[in-house]
């Protein structure tokens, strides 16, 4: 059982390191958005981990649901920059959003910043290795106590 929970975790952290990779690289709005879908995927496979084994996995489903909302974050940033230089001027001419340009842009790096560096910590490692540690942490506490022997008679 432990093995078939670590292949779908594999899954969806592959998802998640290619996402992250990709928002490291290239930066764009798209990309970051693909990062926060892997994070929900991953977020809702926790969440079925967590019925079956909660201790261990409260602890990375509320880091990766705080990601999730700090990504959703940039994502309302992205789309408000798009909106400053929109046709037809939805929130006003260039001189009224001056001010509105400089703290979405400066909202932005520092968003992109912390989300990037939130998910190479939780994504960073290689999915392989990750799985397998979840694997085998499974497997160690889903496992039934040893009983310990007692003392031997001669």
């Amino acid at each position: 059982a432990a093995d078939i929970l670590a292949e779908g975790a594999r899954a969806a952290l592959r998802r998640a390191k290619k996402a992250l990779d990709k928002a490291s690289s290239r930066g764009e709005a798209d990309d970051f958005h693909d990062l926060r879908k892997a994070c929900k995927t991953h977020s809702m496979h926790l969440s079925l981990l967590g019925r079956l084994w909660p201790a261990p996995i409260k602890a990375r489903r509320k880091a990766v649901d705080k990601l999730g909302e700090r990504l959703g974050e940039l994502h309302d940033v992205f789309v408000m920059r798009a909106l400053l230089v929109a046709a037809g001027e939805p929130l006003g001419p260039p001189e009224d959003t001056r001010l509105l340009r400089k703290l979405l842009k400066r909202a932005e790096k520092s968003l992109s910043k912390t989300c990037l560096a939130d998910a190479a910590e939780l994504f960073g490692d290689s999915p392989k290795r990750s799985a397998r540690a979840l694997a085998r942490k499974a497997r160690d506490d889903l496992a039934p106590p040893h009983e310990e022997a007692g003392p031997v008679a001669a």
